[in-house]
């Protein structure tokens, strides 16, 4: 198999595959995150089609057989500078007489939750095929009622660590939060990534703190509280997909929650106040 080798951009890579996907997610009333490493590389040499194209199909599976729940992307360098991809979903598992056979094509998992769906053999033989051409490994864990996780290693070269990011429009920037605890986590890596002071706890612990932005869902705040922050001057943003929500007025950063979407809100928020100022 030939690939191609080229640099691009590792996160912008993710973050597509991602939103390509989140329609299908939403409308199964799944919730989609991507996780990336704070010192996740910014630049990697590779086939990032065929990147693309093996989360893709891992994407796709995970929300095609996950009834309800979630789907994440976690991506982070191992010890050895390889590329790890690990999909987990909260689906429901795949017994271990059955996993050898799920590479191959046209296997359709047979229980009976998911028997209303094609198979998925050929996309994951696909990507089965693609790992083993980049010198890559996947690997499924799984078991019945406790959800899948397929983990790709990829060996890309001049992997290297990337440095925390420290933009002077968002020096000393401190950022408040009400979310879930898994988005919670999302931001905590990406304010690690970006030099951002994520303050610890609930928006509500922590209101009487000064801080430059709050990100949160509906529902976990009082929309009295969200107001009285605005009126201190903080930029407050509503997540949620399109369909999501009933506070119209409020600001709002579309889910799922990435890299470039949070941090281009940071950096136009910032940038507009010393305009002002």
């Amino acid at each position: 198999m030939e690939l191609d080798r080229r640099p691009f951009e590792l996160g912008p890579l993710l973050e597509r595959v991602i939103d390509l996907h989140a329609p299908n997610a939403f409308a199964s009333g799944l919730a989609l995150r991507l996780r990336i490493a704070a010192d996740l590389p910014l630049m990697a040499i590779g086939d990032d089609d065929r990147i693309a194209q093996i989360v893709g199909n891992l994407v796709s599976n995970a929300i095609k057989f996950t009834v309800s729940g979630w789907v994440e992307l976690d991506a982070r360098l191992d010890a050895d500078a390889t590329l790890v991809l690990s999909l987990s979903d909260s689906g429901p598992g795949i017994d271990a007489a059955v996993q050898t056979e799920l590479f191959e094509p046209f296997t359709q998992i047979g229980s009976a939750s998911t028997r209303k769906h094609s198979g998925t053999g050929l996309g994951l033989a696909i990507s089965r095929r693609l790992v083993d051409a980049m010198d890559g490994t996947m690997a499924l864990e799984s078991e019945p009622g406790r959800g899948s996780r397929f983990t790709v290693r990829l060996p890309l070269p001049g992997m290297q660590r990337q440095p925390p990011f420290a933009p002077a429009l968002l020096q000393d920037f401190r950022l408040a939060v009400a979310l879930p605890a898994a988005e919670r986590r999302v931001l905590l890596r990406l304010a690690r990534r970006w030099s951002i002071d994520m303050l610890r706890g609930h928006a509500v612990d922590v209101q009487n703190e000064p801080f430059d932005a709050l990100v949160y869902r509906e529902g976990q705040l009082e929309p009295d509280l969200v107001s009285a922050f605005r009126a201190r001057g903080v930029a407050c943003w509503l997540v949620g997909d399109e369909a999501a929500g009933s506070l119209e007025a409020a600001a709002r950063l579309r889910a799922p929650l990435i890299e470039s979407r949070l941090i281009g809100a940071l950096l136009d928020f910032r940038f507009s106040r010393v305009a002002a100022d």
